[in-house]
């Protein structure tokens, strides 16, 4: 074991990267939220989702070990929250479908600048926290699916960004879903147990 100045740098960061980037990652949805809901563009409203239920999972285990009923509503309060955000984001893909809504054009530069924003700060989340690989390569395929999309969709192919909005918006509805019907009743019924 290092016990170096560099090894005490390193433990130093990557604690402040896994106390501190969660909520950066919730402001930074936030703020894709905002500007997706200015912009009208339903690739950087799915973004904000996805990074919202990220911000949720990266700080789903601080403070552990919680009482049962603590963390049951925790996780059912973010269940309804992204069980809401990708019902909200299918109505809206249904609305500029019926032309009810007329949805904005795609600001690839931008959307390209907010993935590349979100997947830079998510994977250092990712690193600090010890994550799977596979949510790492994950949260990069989601940033170059947005990327995609959005460059797909400003050469003139609008379907590309409600394929992206719908696939992530039926991802929010899964884990919003699972978390709701799984998780919540399993962590409160564990704490009837004791």
């Amino acid at each position: 074991m290092d016990l170096g100045p560099r090894a005490a740098l390193a433990r130093v960061a990557r604690a402040a990267i896994s106390r501190g980037a969660p909520p950066l990652i919730a402001a930074l949805a936030i703020v894709a939220l905002a500007i997706g809901l200015w912009w009208r563009d339903c690739i950087v409203l799915a973004g904000a989702g996805l990074l919202g239920a990220a911000s949720f999972r990266a700080r789903m285990h601080t403070c552990a070990p919680w009482s049962g009923l603590a963390a049951g509503l925790r996780c059912g309060i973010a269940g309804a929250g992204m069980l809401t955000a990708g019902l909200m984001l299918l109505g809206w893909i249904a609305a500029v479908h019926l032309e009810a809504w007329s949805a904005g054009g795609t600001h690839a530069h931008g959307v390209l600048a907010l993935a590349g924003i979100a997947v830079i700060v998510y994977l250092a989340v990712l690193g600090a926290t010890g994550a799977a690989s596979s949510e790492r390569a994950g949260s990069v395929g989601a940033g170059l699916a947005a990327v995609l999309a959005a460059e797909v969709a400003d050469a003139g192919t609008s379907f590309a960004a409600c394929g992206f909005a719908g696939l992530a918006a039926l991802v929010l509805v899964s884990h919003g879903w699972r978390l709701l019907g799984q998780t919540m009743p399993a962590l409160l019924r564990s704490e009837q147990r004791w």
